[in-house]
């Protein structure tokens, strides 16, 4: 196979592949709330301390017990 036929076959395939890629639908990676049977609640990343989500977690609420303080 000649050399500029290669090389035009494989710029047809990766400008191919680039374009499919390119018009593919945006993926959405936003977690959604969980359905938790509670009062309020917060999901925080343990290393950063960033909130992920949370329901009524500005809710005053007493802790159940002393011992998990």
């Amino acid at each position: 196979m000649p050399l500029k036929r290669r090389l035009f076959i494989a710029v047809s395939l990766l400008t191919l592949s680039i374009s499919s890629a390119l018009a593919a639908d945006p993926i959405n990676y936003a977690p959604q709330p969980p359905a938790i049977q509670a009062g309020s609640w917060v999901l925080m990343d343990y290393t950063t301390g960033q909130i992920l989500t949370a329901g009524n977690e500005h809710q005053q609420r007493n802790p159940a017990s002393l011992t998990k303080l």
